[in-house]
C-alpha cells in the first residue's frame, strides 16, 4: 500500500497544476488489514473541465473473496439511456443527476471491492422501488411511476420529470432511505453532450469537448482538415511498418467509440475499422485514424440535429457492404449479406418498440404526441425485401441459414402493433445507413450526413 506522504506528493503536484485554490492533503491510517489501494483524482466530462473528482480506490483484483459470491452489477443499456434522453427531450421534462454525496466513514463498499457494484445497484434499486418505482420488464434499470423516469448509470441516476419539484420530493424520500445524494447538473451535461434549442424546435447534440481532447492528445490540433473520415478499406497490413506515434491507440480509438455513438455516426465506418487492429497495430492503421481526426478538426463543431415531429415511431434503416472488397472472396453475395443484416438489426429494433411501449404507458404525452407507435424497416436491395415481405424460399435462397427467417412471424403491412414492424422498400439515393458500411467521396459522403445528422 503506498503511504500518506505518497498521496500528499500526488494531490499537491495535482492541484499546482491546476491551479487549485485550496491545498488538499489526506491522511491516511494504514493498518495490517488495509487493502492494498490507490487514491485517484479525476476530471469529468469529456474534455470539458466542470469539476475535480479524486476515489479512493481498492486494488480489487487482489483481493480473496469466496468464487461463488455473486458480483455481477449490470447497468442501464445504452439504447435505454437514448430512449430516456429523447423521450424527455420531446416531453420538456427536466433531467437532472443525482450522484452521492461526502462520505465522512465508510465501512464496507469502499470503490474497486468486487463485492461494491453489486451492493450498489441491489441498494439503490431497492430504494427507488420503495419510493414507488417499478423497474421494466426490458430493462431493469429503467424504473418508472406516473409522471417520471430514472435511468440507473454506474453509481448515478439520470432522472426524467414533468415537475422539477416532484424531483426535489424524490431526493428527500431517498435521504430518509439514508441515501446521501446530491444533483450534479442536467443528465445531458453528464454524459458531455451539448444540447442547444434551435429557434425551430430542434435540438443540435455537440461533443466538442471530446473532439478538442482527441485533437490534443494527439497532438494535432494544428492538422490539416479533411472533408471526410476514411478513404476506403482497410486491411491487416502483415508487412507493414510498425506504428511509430507517442499516443496510445487504443485509448484514442476508445474515445472515437464514445463520439460515435452518441453524436457523431459519421465516423461508425471509419473508427470501425480502426478498432480492429488495437492489437498488431501498423503505421498504416495510425495513418488512417489520423484520417478520422483531421476530418474532426474540420467538422469539430457538427453533431446531430433532432427535429421532434409529435411522433413516436421507430425508423430502422439497414444496409450491408463487404468494405469494397466484394468477389475478393468465394460466396460474397450481396443479397444475403443485406438479408442477414436485416435479420440481425430487427433483433434490437422489436425489443426497443416494447421498451418504448413500456415507458410511455407510464408517462403523460403531451398534446400533439401521437400515443400509436409504429416500427418501419427500410431497404434497398430488392432481394432482400422480397424474402422478407413475401417470405418464399427460392432456389437462390434456399441455402439462407434458417435462423434469419425468425422475424417472419413479425411483418404485418403497417407495423403498429407491439411486436410487429412493417418493410418498405427504398431507392438506394434514400438509404440513409449507407454511410455506415463504406467509405465514400465527398460529395455522396455529405449528402448521406446531412439526411442522417441535419
Amino acid at each position: 500500500m503506498e503511504g500518506p506522504a505518497h498521496r500528499k506528493n500526488t494531490m499537491n503536484t495535482y492541484s499546482s497544476s491546476h491551479k487549485f485554490t485550496h491545498l488538499l492533503a489526506l491522511e491516511l491510517i494504514i493498518t495490517k488489514h488495509s487493502h492494498d489501494c490507490s487514491f485517484i483524482p479525476s476530471l469529468y466530462k469529456s474534455g470539458e473541465m466542470t469539476k475535480f473528482k479524486a476515489r479512493y480506490c481498492v486494488r480489487g483484483d487482489l483481493e480473496e473473496m469466496d468464487v461463488d459470491k455473486n458480483t455481477f452489477a449490470p447497468t442501464v443499456a445504452w439504447s435505454t439511456v437514448r430512449l430516456f434522453l429523447v423521450l424527455c427531450l420531446i416531453l420538456g421534462w427536466a433531467t437532472p443527476v443525482l450522484g452521492k454525496g461526502t462520505c465522512l466513514q465508510l465501512n464496507k463498499s469502499l470503490y474497486g471491492t468486487k463485492a461494491a457494484p453489486a451492493l450498489w445497484n441491489t441498494t439503490a434499486v431497492e430504494g427507488f422501488t420503495k419510493c414507488g418505482f417499478k423497474q421494466s420488464n426490458f430493462d431493469p434499470y429503467l424504473l418508472y411511476k406516473k409522471g417520471m423516469m430514472v435511468v440507473l448509470y454506474v453509481d448515478d441516476a439520470g432522472i426524467g420529470a414533468k415537475d422539477p419539484a416532484d424531483i426535489d420530493k424524490l431526493i428527500e424520500e431517498l435521504r430518509e432511505l439514508k441515501f446521501e445524494l446530491k444533483k450534479e447538473g442536467d443528465f445531458n451535461e453528464f454524459l458531455g453532450i451539448k444540447f442547444d434549442k434551435r429557434k425551430d424546435g430542434s435540438v443540435e447534440l455537440t461533443q466538442t469537448g471530446l473532439v478538442d481532447k482527441v485533437l490534443e492528445a494527439t497532438g494535432m490540433t494544428d492538422c490539416n482538415p479533411n472533408r471526410v473520415p476514411a478513404t476506403g478499406p482497410l486491411g491487416k497490413d502483415p508487412d507493414g511498418e510498425p506504428m511509430n506515434e507517442e499516443w496510445n491507440y487504443q485509448s484514442i480509438v476508445g474515445m472515437l467509440m464514445y463520439l460515435l455513438t452518441n453524436t457523431r455516426p459519421d465516423i461508425t465506418f471509419a473508427v470501425s475499422q480502426v478498432a480492429r487492429f488495437s492489437s498488431d497495430t501498423k503505421q498504416s492503421h495510425t495513418m488512417a485514424v489520423k484520417t478520422i481526426i483531421c476530418y474532426l478538426k474540420r467538422t469539430c463543431t457538427k453533431g446531430m440535429i433532432v427535429k421532434p415531429t409529435g411522433k413516436l415511431n421507430l425508423n430502422l434503416f439497414v444496409n450491408a457492404d463487404f468494405c469494397g472488397l466484394y468477389n475478393t472472396k468465394p460466396h460474397t453475395d450481396p443479397n444475403s449479406a443485406k438479408y442477414n443484416a436485416l435479420s440481425s438489426a430487427l433483433k434490437t429494433l422489436i425489443p426497443f418498440k416494447r421498451l418504448l411501449i413500456q415507458a410511455t404507458d407510464h408517462v403523460e404525452l403531451g398534446d400533439g404526441i401521437r400515443a400509436t407507435i409504429r416500427a418501419l424497416a427500410f431497404e434497398d436491395n430488392q432481394g432482400a425485401y422480397f424474402l422478407a415481405t413475401n417470405q418464399r424460399i427460392i432456389s437462390r435462397t434456399r441455402w439462407y441459414l434458417n435462423k434469419w427467417h425468425w422475424f417472419w412471424q413479425h411483418v404485418t403491412k403497417d407495423g403498429v402493433g407491439p411486436e410487429t414492424v412493417a418493410i418498405h422498400e427504398v431507392d438506394t439515393l434514400l438509404q440513409d445507413a449507407a454511410y455506415f458500411t463504406k467509405a465514400q467521396s465527398c460529395e455522396p459522403f455529405e449528402s448521406n450526413r446531412f439526411q442522417v445528422q441535419g
